[in-house]
């Protein structure tokens, strides 16, 4: 995951991505939609505690489970993105169009591959059933942590009843988030259900997973709290919708069992995200267990508790175990980056780079340490990185300021002010966004690719 505070890392990563993988593993990895990259928390000041996880490893397998869900409500996987919360409140939403946000807390909830299915199925029948309001431009094209801040901004007005407590919310830092609004009624909670249940049977796959995790989460519904971010609260369990999901459950013949495979990768995304949010409890669950996943989980918590040396011995215990697999190689690479020791770190960022078959945040996570290197012979190669991550991961505040940061130490000013603007725009900072883009526009050649970027910057954010 890496945390990025200007642009020092601090954080952990891996991912995910299409690789040729052997037995079994090769058949899931061959179904993740992989974005790729380091763990990336992005976070904004406005909301402390509240950021985005970059992890293309957990976001590959959230998106290997949505895939057939996908596929049977007819919509272009590509087209939607997989988002990591930071919150251990037990919710899932979507914001922005096509974009999923599944909170860590979400994640440690559910016990099973189809328990995390249902939940990816319910929240596709909003996306299918279009139970969004506000489908703007702006708001289709802003980070995820702009809509991250479009969500709780809007959460507190109504929690509160204030509409000025929304507002501050979203205007501390995250004004393209504004021009939005999530709102689910019971009846579109309903609605998504039976979409979920059509998919799921559509794909040959029982919802079973939907019915445990609403009848857990029923259960538990009287000692709530932090309502605002639960996801009972935004997703209103009833009697009546459980009753419907298991009486499809009751219906159900001659569906597929989920491959075996899903519950391996669901447990290795399930160890991470614990060792994440609560590494010492994670190292009193895996301790003394020899599985990948309890010693991924293990890595991961030792990183995070500072313990150095042991976490690094364990991925190099991993790597032996599966020299094919790009995420230990990532990690340990990451470790060896906040440790200090980039030297070190860009020959495993190369190598795991190379093994994911080149997925956009690893090269983003390269392009960083070669950047951080101080080296002014390979600011060229990082910039190829972190231009070629744009096709994917445009979006991404921080790649904007990493080439803002290369460009400037080649001494292109214009071309650095330029991605700083961009940067900023992502940010939610739109009078900073728009100064920077202006003055992009006066240092950039008349009719130069960067000088016409810099216009149409401008343009659209004069129209927000």
């Amino acid at each position: 995951m890496e945390e990025i505070d200007g642009l020092r890392p601090a954080g952990l990563g891996l991912m995910g991505m299409k690789i040729r993988l052997p037995g079994l593993l090769r058949k899931v990895c061959a179904i993740l939609l992989l974005t790729g990259g380091a763990l990336w928390l992005s976070g904004s000041p406005a909301f402390a505690g509240t950021a985005i996880l970059r992890d293309a490893e957990i976001e590959g397998v959230l998106a290997g489970f949505a895939r057939p869900v996908m596929q049977a409500a007819g919509i272009p996987e590509r087209d939607v993105r997989m988002h990591i919360v930071d919150d251990v409140g037990v919710n899932a939403f979507v914001a922005g169009g096509m974009n999923i946000f599944i909170n860590t807390g979400l994640i440690l909830e559910t016990r099973a591959p189809l328990e995390m299915m249902g939940v990816i199925a319910h929240e596709t029948g909003h996306i299918a059933g279009a139970h969004l309001i506000g489908q703007r431009e702006a708001i289709s094209n802003a980070s995820a942590q702009a809509l991250l801040a479009m969500v709780l901004g809007t959460t507190a007005a109504v929690v509160s009843g204030n509409s000025d407590a929304g507002g501050a919310i979203i205007l501390g830092g995250q004004e393209m988030a504004r021009r939005g609004f999530l709102s689910f009624s019971r009846s579109q909670e309903s609605s998504a259900d039976q979409a979920a249940i059509a998919y799921l049977h559509r794909a040959g796959f029982s919802v079973s997973g939907l019915e445990t995790f609403l009848a857990r989460l029923l259960h538990n519904e009287g000692g709530l709290a932090g309502v605002e971010q639960d996801y009972l609260s935004t997703h209103p369990l009833t009697d009546d919708r459980l009753s419907a999901v298991t009486s499809a459950v009751k219906s159900e013949e001659g569906l597929q069992a989920l491959p075996d495979v899903y519950g391996d990768m669901f447990d290795r995304m399930k160890a991470k995200t614990m060792a994440y949010v609560y590494p010492e409890s994670a190292l009193r669950l895996y301790e003394g267990k020899d599985s990948v996943s309890a010693l991924y989980g293990r890595a991961v918590a030792l990183w995070r508790r500072k313990k150095i040396p042991d976490a690094l011995a364990i991925c190099d215990s991993l790597m032996a175990r599966e020299a094919w697999n790009p995420f230990f190689v990532e990690l340990k690479a990451q470790i060896l980056m906040e440790d200090g020791k980039v030297a070190k770190a860009i020959p495993l960022y190369r190598q795991a780079y190379e093994k994911a078959g080149g997925i956009p945040l690893i090269g983003v996570s390269l392009a960083h340490a070669l950047i951080e290197s101080g080296q002014p012979d390979v600011l060229d190669e990082a910039i190829v990185l972190l231009e070629r991550a744009s096709s994917r991961e445009g979006r991404m505040p921080e790649l904007h300021r990493l080439l803002a940061v290369a460009y400037g130490q080649k001494g292109e000013e214009g071309l650095a002010v330029l991605h700083a603007a961009g940067g900023a725009a992502l940010s939610g900072d739109m009078a900073l966004a728009i100064s920077q883009a202006q003055r992009a526009s006066d240092l950039l050649p008349t009719g130069s690719p960067g000088w016409l970027r810099a216009q149409d910057l401008l343009l659209s954010l004069k129209k927000q």
